[in-house]
């Protein structure tokens, strides 16, 4: 017996499902893209720090991450970009996102 093919507004409600949860909770970033989201945070340092650490492993990917535990943030000691949260997937993610759309918005899209 065949599995039945899902019609057409089980394939909508599938897509937009997710979308619009997704939307729904991070929604200040909908319609404010375009801005680093700062939190609520007196000093948004780690909202930047993040900002920063995926712009370091975007910067090393064309380098084959060559020097990438090496941040300068942190000269003159080695290796010492493990004591942050590198996040290397999301990194590879803002990379490819951040040439679309620019920094701010592709740390939007990307959280």
């Amino acid at each position: 017996m065949a599995t039945p093919v899902p019609g057409r507004r089980a394939r909508c409600l599938a897509l937009l499902v997710p979308i619009t949860v997704a939307i729904a909770t991070t929604w200040p970033l909908a319609v404010q893209g375009g801005r680093l989201p700062l939190g609520g945070e007196p000093t948004p340092t780690v909202a930047r720090f993040n900002l920063w650490t995926l712009r370091w492993t975007a910067d090393r990917l064309p380098h084959a991450l060559s020097g990438w535990w090496d941040a300068p943030i942190f000269s003159p000691h080695a290796g010492t970009f493990a004591w942050s949260e590198p996040q290397p997937l999301t990194g590879v993610a803002f990379a490819l996102v951040r040439t679309l759309t620019g920094p701010e918005r592709a740390y939007g899209l990307v959280l």
